[in-house]
């Protein structure tokens, strides 16, 4: 999987940019991965309540904020990568905790 990505990255680094445009406009991706059915079949030691999924995405451009959602053992985890040369890492923070703790309550308020 390592060899696969890297060489998928290769013709990717040209476009590649650490310049923002100013004053920056974020940008928001965000990407579902669904259910990883192939990592919940690893043997992974001890309770899975302490399994971590983390991922690393390479930033496009410096003004995107993306956020990845992934299932994993009946949890939903969620990795976010952005500058923090662009952005405040402490706002960054407080929004994915408003995430985490009440995603429904962040749908009902965007009416």
């Amino acid at each position: 999987m390592s060899l696969l990505t890297g060489f998928a990255q290769v013709g990717r680094i040209a476009a590649l940019s650490d310049r923002a445009p100013f004053p920056a406009r974020p940008s928001l991706v965000l990407n579902h991965l669904g259910r990883l059915r192939g990592f919940e079949k690893l043997p992974w030691r001890g309770d899975t309540s302490d399994t971590y999924y983390l991922s690393a995405t390479t930033q496009r451009q410096p003004d995107y904020v993306t956020f990845q959602f992934a299932e994993l053992h009946g949890h939903v985890y969620v990795t976010v990568a952005f500058h923090a040369s662009i952005f405040d890492q402490d706002v960054v923070r407080r929004a994915v905790d408003l995430l985490c703790a009440d995603p429904v309550a962040l749908l009902d308020s965007a009416r």
